[in-house]
């Protein structure tokens, strides 16, 4: 009887001053906590003394019953997870699908995916009267070049920024450069596929009508555009260019 009492006393003071810890396994535990380091947790059951790794504790047990030594070590964590990404970003490496990987290599194999599609033509407005003449009249029209880039397989969770350096040549007196390295920029994001339509800075075509009592003359003065200089990036990654009387030349990127 006085063993039994004795046990009943010790469980009652267990119970009254008991904390519930929790296992990374699952299991549960009721103790009383009678020592805590930065290794261990010594409990005291009704089985008896035990002593228990931090490591061996779920999450939730361990920042409760120390929270100090829980969040002074998460910190450290954190400043070591910190300082490695620093030393592989210093390597030239990126985190893709939760590894470490040379970033111009991946780049480069991601280049290969995209294709591309450079297009030059031209846009021609319609003649309008600009001057009154005595024996017929002058009228003008605008005309520009036109550049359409088209990209498809695009990653369509990355951002790119997609830069064009272009030129544009016309024959009309003597060898006329339009544009000389003109540079536009477009931000892409979220998308499979982008197009890009740049136009020159408009030239002035025109023409005289002369009447005469038997009839009409024209004289056109027209714009021929004898070719281009064109360069794309994509991101920093040159991946094409163009010069005027040279066939264009990809790089990484696929011809669309």
């Amino acid at each position: 009887m006085k063993i039994m009492a004795g046990l009943l006393l010790v469980c009652a003071a267990l119970l009254c001053n008991a904390v519930t810890i929790t296992y990374r396994d699952g299991r549960a535990m009721v103790c009383d906590i009678l020592a805590k380091d930065d290794t261990n947790l010594i409990v005291r059951t009704i089985k008896g003394v035990q002593t228990n790794r931090w490591r061996d504790l779920s999450t939730a047990s361990f920042k409760a019953v120390h929270p100090e030594l829980y969040q002074r070590l998460a910190q450290q964590a954190l400043a070591r997870k910190k300082q490695n990404e620093d030393e592989m970003q210093a390597k030239g490496m990126i985190m893709v699908g939760g590894k470490w990987v040379d970033k111009k290599a991946y780049e480069l194999a991601a280049l290969t995916r995209v294709k591309l599609n450079v297009v030059t033509t031209e846009s021609v407005g319609k003649y309008n009267e600009v001057e009154r003449l005595q024996s017929g009249s002058k009228s003008t029209r605008p005309k520009s070049g036109v550049l359409k880039i088209k990209l498809d397989s695009l990653d369509k969770t990355r951002t790119y920024t997609l830069r064009v350096q272009y030129t544009m040549y016309t024959g009309d007196n003597a060898h006329k450069e339009v544009d000389k390295d003109k540079e536009t920029q477009e931000t892409i994001s979220n998308a499979y596929t982008h197009s890009m339509e740049i136009r020159t800075t408009p030239l002035e075509e025109y023409k005289y009508v002369y009447r005469y009592t038997r009839g009409t003359s024209a004289d056109d003065h027209k714009i021929d555009i004898t070719g281009w200089d064109v360069k794309v990036w994509l991101d920093q990654e040159l991946i094409y260019e163009q010069t005027h009387g040279s066939s264009p030349v990809y790089h990484s990127v696929t011809k669309w």
